[in-house]
């Protein structure tokens, strides 16, 4: 083992771009030696062999370099995911859902016995997080299935 040997390359980075590719596109094929292989277990296979190969200390290869660029391109897509005009938009367009208090009435008058135990069960805990966290806590799915039982 040499100490204090620079290293040269950018297969790091490549591995980075990588597992970016494989984040977006985890099902395309790639061919590795004329052998087929999906995106995802491509970027799997080659972090299994830089931990072995780092395990080992096998020399002339940094290992750590190549793990270094799939975590720096596994920050850097959730980064830009997160700065997205995508997400923006969609942030921004996604509908405020309105609740009234006679809608919160309406729910706590569900007649309980009239449910099914398994929807019983999933309306006292939608009801638990509406007096834990507040009626904006909900989700769409949830204020549709609190509406459904409460139409009647």
């Amino acid at each position: 083992m040499t100490p204090n040997v620079a290293i040269i390359g950018a297969s790091g980075a490549v591995f980075g771009v990588m597992l970016g590719y494989a984040h977006y596109w985890p099902r395309d094929l790639v061919y590795v030696f004329f052998l087929p292989m999906e995106a995802r277990w491509l970027v799997v296979l080659m972090t299994v062999m830089s931990l072995f190969g780092a395990w080992q200390g096998q020399g002339g290869i940094a290992h750590f370099a190549h793990l270094g660029g799939f975590a720096g391109g596994f920050l850097y897509v959730r980064w830009m995911e997160l700065r997205s005009p995508a997400v923006q938009f969609r942030t921004a367009a996604a509908p405020t859902p309105k609740t009234s208090t006679a809608d919160l009435d309406r729910w706590r008058r569900v007649p309980l016995d009239t449910l099914h135990p398994v929807n019983r069960e999933e309306y006292e805990r939608v009801m638990a997080k509406v007096e834990l966290a507040g009626v904006a806590s909900l989700t769409p799915d949830e204020r549709a299935f609190l509406d459904r039982f409460s139409a009647g």
